[in-house]
């Protein structure tokens, strides 16, 4: 059963969306009463781990509940058959119509991706002959196979056809696309492309064979003059409004006027504009004494976050910036560099992932003495949040064991 909302058509699946509707289904209560509870702070919950990594071992009671969940009884679930891909088997038809195995079941070659607007699967075929294309799925009946929504390339087989189409005068440009399967620009496009002879031999050049289409247009915009005036008019009074503004902030009062102006008008812009300002006519700032504020504010902002007792959170140069108040974090986002004393206090307060590793045993195990639970290793190890490569450090293996001691005490 593939639902949308809980699985993307390449397989991913959406934990998210799938965690609040199976909670939806079966309350808080339902699954304490089952000892099957699900913890929303822990990101590897057995929910996850059961769709993800379906080769753990899991009590069958969590089997059943999900089972249960997705609509079906034990014995429907393990008589499912396992869904068809979304264009079948191999083989496909090669849609090349001048190739000698056109609509056979010749295309053993198809890659499957997924449209990211509508996340249905495209799939790309290639012929033998170089006649690669694409079309959308999943399909919905056998006629679906011998229809594509794209071609991306043509092949040596189809090219040579065209050539040799090219040079027969006796076929109209329309003709000469029937026998290959496209209309007469796409001809034209492709003749360009391969630098074949316009207009063709012994015909008469036409605007069509000598293909103004694949030549860039010039846009050319008019205005009526006295909109040209009526703008100029409304600019001057703005001005006049507002003395001493600069141009920037006249900019944002008015953006279309200004828009119209600028294109149409710009000459005339450039010299009834404000002269520009120093600085934006602030003074100099000093640097030195923002520097001495912001670098204490940092200190006192990261021994705030290490106190936190909810669970913690990576004390990185990221997170300390954005738990700043304004305007210490747009200094420490934007202007770090004229802040030497404040990056080298960020550099040491910032945590390593082993470091965070080492903390979040720490909470995990004060977690459980709060809860007067005696833990197992793979318990800590999941409400800390380890991954193996993490789990598997010197120091983080020595401070599970240290934790796990500590309640043997």
């Amino acid at each position: 059963m593939r639902n949308p909302d809980w699985v993307t058509y390449a397989g991913r699946i959406r934990i998210q969306e799938l965690l609040k509707a199976f909670k939806n289904h079966y309350t808080l209560q339902i699954l304490d009463r089952v000892q099957c509870p699900l913890d929303e702070q822990i990101r590897d919950n057995w929910l996850a781990q059961l769709v993800r990594f379906p080769q753990r071992v899991h009590h069958p009671l969590r089997h059943l509940l999900l089972i249960q969940f997705l609509g079906h009884t034990a014995k429907e679930f393990f008589e499912l058959q396992e869904a068809l891909p979304p264009f079948g088997h191999a083989s496909w038809p090669c849609l090349n119509p001048v190739c000698k195995h056109y609509k056979k079941l010749q295309v053993n070659e198809c890659q499957i991706t997924y449209n990211q607007k509508n996340f249905k699967p495209v799939g790309t075929f290639s012929c033998i002959c170089g006649f690669v294309y694409c079309r959308s799925g999943p399909d919905k009946s056998a006629e679906d196979s011998f229809q594509y929504s794209k071609v991306k390339f043509y092949g040596s087989v189809w090219e040579q056809s065209l050539k040799a189409l090219w040079e027969d005068s006796s076929l109209t440009l329309k003709q000469v696309g029937q026998h290959l399967g496209v209309d007469f620009k796409t001809v034209l496009r492709q003749a360009n492309r391969l630098q074949l002879i316009f207009p063709r031999p012994n015909t008469k050049a036409t605007a069509t064979e000598l293909c103004p289409s694949l030549q860039p247009c010039k846009k050319s915009f008019h205005i009526n003059q006295d909109i040209i005036k009526s703008s100029r008019k409304q600019w001057l009074k703005l001005m006049r409004a507002n003395p001493g503004m600069g141009r920037t902030r006249l900019r944002s009062k008015a953006p279309a006027l200004y828009g119209q102006l600028y294109n149409y008008d710009r000459k005339w812009l450039q010299e009834h504009l404000p002269s520009p300002k120093t600085n934006n006519g602030t003074p100099d700032v000093d640097w030195d004494s923002r520097d001495d504020q912001t670098m204490g504010t940092v200190k006192d902002v990261a021994q705030q976050l290490k106190q936190d007792f909810n669970r913690p959170i990576w004390i990185s140069r990221t997170a300390i910036a954005n738990s700043l108040a304004h305007p210490a974090s747009a200094w420490v986002k934007r202007h770090l560099k004229r802040l030497p004393k404040t990056a080298e206090v960020l550099a040491q307060l910032s945590e390593t992932r082993e470091e965070f590793a080492l903390r979040r045993v720490q909470w995990a195990a004060n977690c459980f003495r709060q809860e007067n639970i005696v833990p197992q290793r793979w318990q800590l190890v999941r409400r800390a949040g380890l991954r193996p490569e993490i789990r598997e450090l010197p120091l983080v293996q020595e401070a599970i064991a240290t934790a796990l001691d500590s309640f043997n005490l």
